[in-house]
């Protein structure tokens, strides 16, 4: 999960990086969902300044059948995290929620690696 989200941060912090690195943690129609927002994000040239913060990780299902899988529930702070274009005025709204539960299904990939398949918020508030 977190090398999920760092890769994530570091694909639309960076313009330099390759939106093939997101191959390395998200598979499936997540996969597609990233490469996408990446590419889209850079024609508007917009860059990701700060981090996603992840907090309560919890396993809420597993499928060991073929190919294995794993649910998880994470509370995703983004409260230090801002999208801005090239003359660094935000592009998100000032009253958007910063911080909420994301239900993830992760995959096995293969080889001793685990991806990111499929991501889902509802906008719930994280706990506490």
């Amino acid at each position: 999960m977190r090398s999920y989200y760092a890769v994530t941060d570091r694909l639309l912090s960076d313009p330099q990086t390759s939106v093939d690195e997101a191959a390395s943690v998200a598979s499936g129609e997540e996969l597609d969902l990233l490469r996408r927002q990446v590419q889209e994000q850079r024609v508007r040239g917009l860059r990701q300044t700060g981090s996603v913060v992840l907090a309560d990780l919890t396993a809420t299902g597993a499928d060991l059948q073929a190919p294995p899988t794993v649910t998880i529930d994470a509370c995703v702070d983004v409260s230090a995290l801002d999208v801005v274009d090239n003359a660094g005025a935000s592009a998100l709204a000032p009253d958007r929620t910063t911080s909420s539960v994301v239900h993830l299904t992760v995959v096995a990939a293969g080889d001793a690696r685990w991806t990111v398949d499929r991501t889902s918020a509802q906008g719930e508030p994280c706990a506490g």
